[in-house]
């Protein structure tokens, strides 16, 4: 599946998200991705976080994707709970950890 490049931007009222292009100074709305809405002011602190998540997308594929390779390549007997990285005692990334980063990209149609 392809999907539309980045970068993503959120409108100033919080409505839509729409893909960017930028001339070196000025970003020109292209169309739109998706649109919120929502009932009041509260709710519109709901809808802003989902515009900037959702306009955070591409960047969070990319910055996502090398590690496909690595979680191909974890044998299937290592528990999810293996920890394959330690950078400290709290910081440990296990194979459950680039397991779920595969099936969020394949639950987004961006891999197989």
């Amino acid at each position: 599946m392809k999907y539309t490049s980045g970068p993503w931007k959120v409108s100033d009222d919080n409505d839509y998200v729409y893909p960017a292009v930028t001339d070196g100074q000025k970003v020109f709305r292209l169309d739109w991705i998706c649109q919120f809405f929502y009932k009041d002011e509260s709710d519109m602190k709901n809808a802003e976080a989902n515009a900037n998540l959702i306009a955070a997308a591409p960047d969070l594929v990319e910055a996502c994707l090398p590690f496909v390779t690595i979680a191909d390549s974890i044998p299937a007997s290592f528990e999810d709970d293996r920890p394959l990285w330690s950078l400290g005692d709290s910081n440990v990334i296990t194979a459950g950890d680039l397991r779920r980063i595969r099936a969020a990209l394949q639950k987004a149609g961006v891999i197989e």
